[in-house]
């Protein structure tokens, strides 16, 4: 607390005669002390001059005097609140406790809100006088009546905007660390998780994937900030619970576009520039590119206040399609084949970066894989007059350089039959020898291209700007089919690969390798 001294001339002039009024009362005290000395040497005077100690003594008795004064002498401080003495006390330590009192006290009546109490004027001014009175009691009661009080909090603002009002600092971190965990699916600190877990297994047999998630970051898309906020009324204080709620429902609305005359699926697509994946997955009520004049369609999708960016490492394991070797059996009809070895598929464990916003995945990277297990192949001899046509079972990237852009499997809420990929290199080979089945338009999948391996295998080649054969060519394992493109239900100039067998939708990562 600090002290500062007065200026005035009437308090000076008040100090000045306490201290007179101190001397004089000094003065009196010593000329009582003296008298009665000077009375007490003239009955004991023979006895004084008999002893020397009785000197002495008498010096004994005035200072016994004066050490009575000094001892009574003390220092006051009067309290003074923005110009008006409130009252007396012994030492500033007071007004300091009455202080503390008091913010305990407005804390304890409103336990929900952070309170702190207004800047008020103290000063004191110090007197040293003897007998000096002081009431610490009443002046402190007195100074506690005059302080006030106010609420404190933070605010939360989100792109310089201010979303809610909340009781400090450590409950806005708690909100924006819970919003981060609806979105991550789990807390940072516990970010590796397995999901399934692998057995051991034959080679020939189909392993349980072994998955596991490694969550590397959390983060918000936009700029968040807590500011502190003073004068504010404790209802403005939001709770965390309702902040929370607040920040998922806050944000822009969908919007919606009526179809006009003239209008087609792809034509609203490059109208908002956007894909026409992206307003599929918007409006899964269109089938088969159908839609109506009238028809109200979804062209931006709801985008939050707030959205949490998570990007995650996936790794997980493969199986490694084994490759069929066929041998000419000379004794063996056309047609006819035999088993010599059976192939054993192989394991390779595989690794994705996964990028979601809010939870919904935005994309996804091939970073790495790795071969566990070589695959073992089979062996089969064939008749000696082979068929047109025939592949080896052996598959390549239809793409030279590709990188891989979305895999085989559930994503967007939808089952992907094959794998996309792009490239620098725009042109699409045949992946093994086979018999041009299919080329031409296919419904979602634009220019198509299938090929019949006669061995029960068929691939299929999707999205083409341009398709190089026709019907019935065959072609050998390399060969040249098309351009790569962004036809159909394309998100990009990309390739979509798929392979069958006898019929059967396959994983391609199984049976290509890099």
């Amino acid at each position: 607390m600090t002290v500062f001294k007065g200026k005035d001339w009437i308090r000076k002039t008040k100090v000045q005669l306490q201290d007179l009024t101190a001397k004089v009362k000094l003065a009196r005290i010593d000329k009582e002390i003296t008298s009665r000395i000077y009375q007490w040497t003239k009955v004991n005077r023979i006895a004084i001059m008999k002893g020397a100690g009785a000197f002495a003594l008498l010096v004994g008795i005035s200072a016994g005097g004066n050490q009575y004064i000094i001892s009574n002498t003390y220092s006051i401080y009067h309290v003074v609140v923005e110009g008006k003495e409130i009252g007396t006390v012994s030492h500033p330590e007071v007004v300091d406790k009455a202080i503390e009192d008091k913010h305990k006290q407005v804390q304890s009546e409103n336990p929900d809100v952070h309170m702190v109490l207004d800047e008020t004027d103290i000063k004191f001014e110090k007197e040293k006088a003897f007998m000096g009175a002081y009431d610490n009691e009443a002046t402190a009661e007195s100074l506690q009546s005059l302080l006030t009080a106010h609420v404190i909090g933070v605010e939360l603002v989100i792109d310089n905007k201010v979303v809610a009002i909340l009781k400090d600092e450590t409950e806005a971190n708690q909100v924006l660390e819970e919003f981060k965990e609806i979105y991550s699916g789990t807390k940072k600190q516990e970010s590796k998780v397995t999901v399934l877990s692998a057995s051991t297994v034959e080679a020939s047999e189909t392993p349980e994937v072994k998955e596991v998630k490694e969550l590397k970051s959390v983060e918000f898309t936009q700029e968040v900030k807590i500011e502190p906020i003073a004068n504010i009324e404790p209802e403005d204080i939001v709770e965390t619970d309702a902040v929370l709620s607040t920040l998922q429902s806050m944000g822009e609305l969908p919007q919606k576009y009526t179809v006009q005359e003239g209008d087609c699926v792809s034509c609203i697509a490059g109208k908002f520039d956007i894909t026409t994946q992206n307003l599929y997955d918007m409006n899964s009520w269109i089938v088969d590119d159908m839609i109506r004049v009238g028809d109200e369609v979804i062209v931006k999708g709801f985008e939050p206040t707030l959205a949490v960016r998570t990007i995650e490492e996936l790794t997980d394991e493969e199986d490694i399609q084994f490759d069929t070797i066929y041998e000419q059996d000379p004794t063996l009809r056309t047609g006819k084949t035999r088993t010599i070895n059976s192939g054993k598929n192989g394991l390779k464990r595989v690794t994705y970066e996964l990028t979601s916003i809010n939870g919904a995945l935005m994309s996804e990277i091939l970073l790495n894989e790795e071969v566990l297990v070589e695959p073992v192949s089979a062996k089969i001899a064939k008749g000696t007059l082979r068929l047109l046509g025939e592949g080896t079972g052996k598959f390549a990237w239809p793409v030279s350089g590709a990188k891989l852009t979305s895999s085989y499997g559930k994503r967007w809420g939808t089952q992907h039959k094959g794998i996309d990929m792009a490239s620098s290199n725009r042109t699409i080979k045949a992946s093994d020898t086979g018999k041009v089945i299919f080329a031409g338009t296919k419904n979602g999948y634009g220019k198509t291209v299938i090929l019949d391996h006669k061995n029960g295998y068929q691939t299929l080649y999707a999205h083409m700007s341009k398709i190089n054969v026709s019907k019935g060519d065959v072609l050998e394992k390399g060969e040249k089919l098309g351009v790569m493109g962004n036809t159909g239900h394309s998100t990009g100039v990309h390739l979509h690969f798929e392979i069958h067998d006898d019929g059967k939708i396959q994983n391609p990562i199984k049976f290509l390798s890099k």
